[in-house]
């Protein structure tokens, strides 16, 4: 271990100015006090009239407060040094981090790989600094063509072809897909719109509190996916499915359903004011708490909630129905029901 140096330039530097700033505030207060006690603004014409005993009483607590000064200097240098001395140890811990999860990336074991992508995702939920430099590196993991190998194996020739042992697996693009959704920042490019991610299987991913305002979900597999609390605003989930898919709290003003399966999905307390429904199945879907404001929903829709609304019901929470005759179809055939 290097030896720590002896001396600290900074501090010597700053005790210096300590006691040059504290000697001036006592030439300042000697003079008031001086000024005060004989009346005029030029005490010094006559040294004998000074009031040398009122000054020797003030200088117990000058000099006290001379060495509070150079003491609060000396106490700051310490917690400075401290907390640098934490800085440079988070970033090697970091940096550590880094490196182990890059080699678990380059690993031959699946399971191993998808582990140092959610380590890498980790890092860069813990580190600002690094988190775009991670975004790239599992942007370009997941864009390469497949099979093609990680980081630290060395490519292959054209003429023997990758290791079969580096394709990128369904569990590795579901993983990858996964942690840049969830690095994804507001204002930021969304890394995954040029990607294929139709027919992507995400089911039971925890994707709560992320930002996907405009992420495109079609034909995604979200079965027991938990977007609660998410950011998805005007996002797209065309033809996904996604029963038992957790929308709880979450903002998706303006998003898109056009045929998705959302069989018993919660959206209790979701903002889903000017969504579009066309085509959705909704049997069992919770809309208790839920803003649907303009919201276009169908009278059968509506009725096939876990707690159905009435037309009276629907019209008090602003719901836009699409079809408002069927209510009068919906009512007659409840009275030859009951007439039967």
């Amino acid at each position: 271990m290097p030896q720590r140096s002896t001396g600290n330039p900074h501090l010597i530097r700053d005790c210096i100015l300590a006691i040059m700033a504290s000697a001036i505030v006592v030439g300042i207060l000697s003079y008031l006090l001086a000024s005060w006690y004989l009346g005029t603004w030029n005490p010094f014409e006559n040294g004998q009239d000074l009031p040398w005993e009122a000054l020797g009483r003030l200088a117990i607590p000058l000099t006290a407060l001379l060495a509070a000064i150079v003491g609060a200097v000396i106490a700051g240098h310490g917690q400075s040094a401290k907390l640098r001395e934490l800085k440079n140890a988070e970033d090697a811990n970091v940096t550590a981090r880094f490196t182990s999860s890059l080699d678990q990336l380059a690993s031959d074991n699946e399971n191993v790989r998808i582990g140092g992508i959610y380590a890498l995702e980790r890092i860069g939920h813990d580190s600002e600094r690094d988190r775009k430099t991670i975004v790239s590196i599992l942007r370009t993991n997941l864009f390469r063509p497949d099979p093609l190998p990680s980081f630290g194996i060395s490519v292959t020739s054209s003429t023997s072809g990758p290791p079969p042992n580096h394709r990128l697996t369904e569990e590795v693009k579901k993983a990858l897909g996964i942690a840049l959704m969830r690095l994804r920042r507001p204002d930021e490019r969304d890394e995954l719109e040029s990607y294929l991610i139709q027919d992507l299987n995400i089911e039971g991913a925890d994707l709560g509190g992320a930002y996907l305002a405009k992420r495109h979900f079609t034909k995604v597999f979200l079965a027991e996916t938990s977007f609660r609390g998410s950011d998805c605003r005007k996002a797209n989930f065309f033809k996904a499915i996604a029963f038992r898919a957790d929308f709880s709290r979450a903002l998706l003003q303006g998003s898109i359903f056009h045929y998705t399966e959302l069989i018993e999905a919660n959206f209790r307390f979701a903002n889903l004011r000017n969504a579009d429904f066309a085509g959705a199945d909704l049997q069992g879907v919770d809309l208790r708490g839920a803003n649907i404001r303009d919201a276009k929903l169908t009278v059968e829709q509506l009725q096939s909630l876990q707690k159905p609304l009435n037309k009276w019901q629907a019209r008090a929470r602003g719901v836009e129905i699409v079809n408002p005759s069927a209510w009068e179809t919906l009512a007659k055939s409840s009275e030859e029901k009951q007439e039967a």
